[in-house]
């Protein structure tokens, strides 16, 4: 449980997710009163940074497959 709990903060996207969680609660229980445009440029930001780390990750297990095939070829050879 720790150490599911360490790998989720350990990813910037759950920590992003997270953030925009609590933006979304704190704004739904009326603690700041601010305006829809307001909550959309908080918001936004974190939507499109969690797009672009996860784009950037799928290009990282490409990179681990493809050098694991290289490995495992280079060892057999």
């Amino acid at each position: 449980m720790i150490n599911t709990l360490r790998d989720l903060l350990d990813s910037k996207k759950f920590v992003q997710a997270l953030l925009g969680v609590v933006i979304a609660v704190a704004v739904r229980l009326g603690v700041p009163e601010i305006e829809v445009a307001e909550i959309v440029a908080i918001i936004s930001p974190l939507l499109a940074s969690i797009g672009a780390q996860g784009f950037a990750d799928i290009g990282k297990e490409r990179a681990l497959v493809e050098e694991t095939a290289a490995r495992m070829d280079k060892d057999s050879a």
